[in-house]
């Protein structure tokens, strides 16, 4: 899971918040203040909701004999606590349901690394919860620093019998894999390549976004083609979830009003397998309805809309989502 930062010379003229003045030796990391970047506690209102993060870190220590800088920064990592875990699906209804640490990101830092900046964007879960943020870095004699915030979603239809959710995916990124590309579409989660490279989200992911012919949106299961699986990134994957693609005919009418599990697996058994594949949709156009059955762990069926292919230099997607929170019968 060890990935290679990019390091970057910070700028003197960024303000750095959660700065601990009593702390004078061994090595430091500090949120970026600003309106535009989350350093603390929030509660949100807007599931799956892009959040911004940017960290600072350095190493105080000096060799007071030649001021040279000493003990250089090895390692990054962000851990994420979710509450309810990582299938919240399963015990929405659940107070006391457990909670999952998982690593997203560890990452050996170059050496001689004494100072870099990091930015973190990820999106936030689409069910109601919290989830603990902690970005900590390691020197080489084993010392550390970390920050941590935490961020609670709140949403007012969470007894609905189906989950609605609307998410944005880019197409995947083979240098540092920090784009958003792959999909828990069970429990609404959007992961970067970073989380991807965790077998622990690994086995939650049922969609990747895979570039079809001319820079197309294709969509493809883990387990798709050999050539969706290099695209994707997936091929090494120890665990390759098996969800089954369908094109339909249906409208974004017909979308809103599959408001239950039936409207969703009539969806899905009226669809038609496309391009001879039922893992592999290389051209997904605006507008599109696309249905999905997973076939791992609890089944389920559900409806993607199309909503918005976005002209921006990151290839974008903006999909709106509704899946059976019970699994098939």
């Amino acid at each position: 899971m060890r990935r290679y930062l990019l390091l970057l010379t910070p700028f003197l003229f960024l303000m750095l918040a959660a700065c601990d003045p009593g702390v004078t030796s061994g090595p430091r990391i500090d949120f970026v203040g600003s309106s535009r970047f989350t350093s603390s506690d929030r509660i949100l209102s807007t599931p799956g909701d892009t959040i911004s993060s940017f960290l600072y870190a350095d190493n105080r220590d000096r060799d007071t004999t030649d001021d040279k800088e000493y003990s250089p920064l090895r390692h990054l990592r962000v851990v994420v606590i979710y509450q309810p875990g990582l299938t919240p699906s399963t015990y929405l209804t659940n107070a006391l349901a457990p909670a999952d640490t998982i690593t997203y990101l560890d990452s050996t830092l170059a050496n001689n690394t004494s100072s870099f900046v990091f930015r973190h964007d990820f999106t936030n879960r689409t069910t109601p919860g919290r989830e603990t943020w902690r970005f900590e870095v390691e020197d080489a004699n084993n010392n550390k620093a970390s920050r941590q915030y935490r961020l609670t979603t709140r949403r007012t239809d969470s007894a609905a019998v189906i989950h609605s959710y609307s998410t944005l995916l880019q197409a995947p990124q083979t240098r540092l894999r920090a784009r958003r590309s792959f999909l828990d579409a069970t429990n609404g989660l959007a992961l970067t390549g970073y989380a991807a490279t965790n077998p622990g989200f690994q086995k939650l992911i049922d969609l990747v976004y895979v570039p079809g012919p001319n820079n197309a949106f294709g969509l493809a299961a883990p387990s798709a083609t050999a050539t969706a699986m290099s695209a994707a990134g997936t091929s090494a994957w120890p665990t390759k979830n098996i969800t089954e693609l369908r094109t339909t005919t249906l409208k974004l009418t017909n979308f809103n009003n599959a408001n239950n599990p039936d409207a969703l697996r009539t969806g899905f058994n009226d669809g038609t397998v496309a391009s001879g594949s039922d893992s592999y949709i290389p051209s997904i156009a605006e507008g599109d309805v696309i249905a999905f059955r997973t076939t791992t762990g609890d089944q389920r069926t559900g409806l993607i809309y199309v909503q918005d292919i976005l002209p921006t230099v990151i290839p974008t997607v903006l999909l709106q989502i509704r899946v059976s929170k019970s699994k098939l019968q």
